[in-house]
């Protein structure tokens, strides 16, 4: 992301794998970036998709049980 500011790809990967160490609210600041860079571009949609997800499925207490 720091050489790629304005990349919806980048910021997507970057929400996917905080979202996977357990860093919720990171990983929702990045996929909303995603969606503030390209709105109509696909990967917003993946970046809606996981969002939407990501509020169906509260946290678990241990990140790292998953």
């Amino acid at each position: 992301v720091a050489t790629a500011p304005y990349s919806p790809q980048a910021f997507l990967g970057l929400g996917i794998s905080l979202e996977r160490l357990g860093h919720r609210e990171d990983a929702r600041r990045a996929l909303q970036k995603v969606i503030l860079l390209a709105p109509q571009d696909p990967l917003a949609s993946a970046a809606r998709k996981r969002l939407a997800d990501m509020k169906a499925d509260p946290p678990s207490p241990n990140p790292r049980s998953r």
